[in-house]
């Protein structure tokens, strides 16, 4: 609960007889009240300003942290978009250099495979000649 300041404060002492103001018979004696200077109507303005002021403050801390979570997600999504383009070149580059070897390796095989090729290696490398005489042997089918 609330508490809030006293505008009036009752004297902390009491007066001699002498003091007191005269009374008439029937008549209920007066108390002295002594006022403390106070800010009055501003005071209790500001008081009815405060929770005003207070959900303000929550509301705007609400709206700068959303904020901030949208542009930390927002800086982390593009960081992590610039990674994987950086990756997926790497892949690329990767893919085009072997595709490159593979080309070569098939042209190679090409030359290696030529009949022409395997006669002249053997004929140079190896030593090898072709037989002058060569027979053929015929199977004739039901034999």
């Amino acid at each position: 609960m609330a508490r809030t300041a006293l505008a009036y404060q009752q004297p902390m002492y009491r007066p001699q007889r002498e003091q007191w103001p005269e009374q008439r018979p029937g008549q209920r004696p007066e108390k002295q009240l002594q006022v403390l200077p106070g800010k009055g109507r501003q005071a209790q303005e500001l008081q009815a300003l405060a929770p005003t002021w207070q959900k303000l403050f929550v509301v705007a801390l609400v709206v700068v942290f959303a904020v901030g979570a949208i542009w930390i997600a927002r800086v982390s999504l593009s960081e992590s978009t610039m990674s994987m383009l950086a990756q997926s070149e790497q892949v690329s580059e990767a893919i085009a250099a072997q595709r490159m070897a593979g080309t070569q390796l098939e042209v190679k095989y090409s030359q290696a495979s030529n009949p022409i090729t395997i006669q002249e290696m053997a004929a140079n490398k190896l030593g090898m000649k072709a037989d002058e005489h060569v027979e053929y042997l015929r199977v004739a089918p039901g034999e």
